[in-house]
């Protein structure tokens, strides 16, 4: 089981039973310390959850009794010289270097591939809608932008062509510009930058409020808006995801090739629905 903590207002984790054990030992963890792990809907003083099975003690183990061997140094020792610390055996000498680890949040392979799978879902689909929702809508307004100066208008001539094409060209030029970067954002959703959640956030905040009047079109931006901003997607940004993920390169989205297929025939699409607009406009000029 995964556990993180708050420590000097930070974040921690994942750690084991055993390396909670250890952090409780050596007065890091506390009755006061704010405590979660998967199945808690909100964060919990370690005092209102602590239990014997929840946390075992890190001695006590059956090592056998001819000893055993440290998974740190290497060396053999009897049996009574080894603690377990984070499923592994370790000597005295050692304990130190793996408590001052687990204090810095340093997760074994172990433990990143336990944090990788168990919140994996939730990388998929923030890196999902970061693909088809920011790269595609973001495309859609990239070309809303290039189409804007050829649109005809409507109603009475204008008076000057020439102020009216300018602001065109001024409104094209900020509806283009607002796709860019909601592509540049998507791009860096699927990479988990954290430095571009809350500007996602921004843009999930007013995709609410613009479908707020209908009865289905806040509901999308809400669930991005929940990915970005729930405990889920704070730790699947996280500085200790970010490592659990190099740690575990074998763990892979099944359906990425499907996804990158889509995004390809929605440019695709894209381009072909701008030649259409562009030809169309000059046969009707002829």
């Amino acid at each position: 089981m995964s556990w993180f903590y708050i420590a000097n207002t930070e974040q921690k984790g994942p750690v084991t039973d055993d390396e909670l054990a250890v952090l409780v030992e050596t007065g890091v963890v506390t009755a006061e310390t704010q405590v979660w792990r998967e199945g808690f809907a909100e964060w919990k003083l370690y005092g209102d959850v602590a239990t014997a099975s929840a946390v075992a003690p890190a001695g006590g183990l059956t090592l056998g009794l001819a000893g055993g061997t440290c998974s740190e140094c290497g060396q053999s020792f009897a049996h009574e010289d080894l603690v377990k610390i984070g499923g592994r055996a370790v000597c005295g000498a050692c304990k130190p270097t793996m408590v001052q680890q687990i204090k810095e949040g340093v997760s074994d392979d172990t433990a990143a591939e336990e944090m990788r799978r168990t919140y994996f879902r939730h990388e998929l689909a923030v890196w999902t809608v970061g693909g088809i929702v920011f790269v595609g809508g973001g495309s859609i307004f990239v070309l809303a932008g290039a189409l804007a100066p050829f649109s005809k208008s409507e109603g009475a001539p204008v008076s000057n062509p020439a102020v009216e094409m300018a602001v065109r060209v001024a409104v094209s030029a900020m509806i283009a510009g607002f796709g860019v970067a909601e592509i540049w954002i998507g791009l860096k959703l699927r990479k988990l930058d954290p430095r571009f959640r809350i500007p996602a956030a921004v843009i999930a905040g007013i995709g609410i409020a613009g479908g707020i009047t209908t009865c289905i079109g806040w509901i999308v931006p809400a669930y991005i808006l929940w990915l970005l901003v729930s405990q889920k997607g704070k730790i699947v940004f996280s500085e200790k995801y970010a490592r659990a993920i190099e740690m575990t390169p074998h763990i892979k989205p099944r359906m990425w090739i499907v996804l990158k297929i889509l995004l390809i025939l929605f440019g695709v699409l894209i381009v072909l629905g701008l030649v259409a607009v562009l030809f169309g406009r000059g046969s009707g000029g002829n």
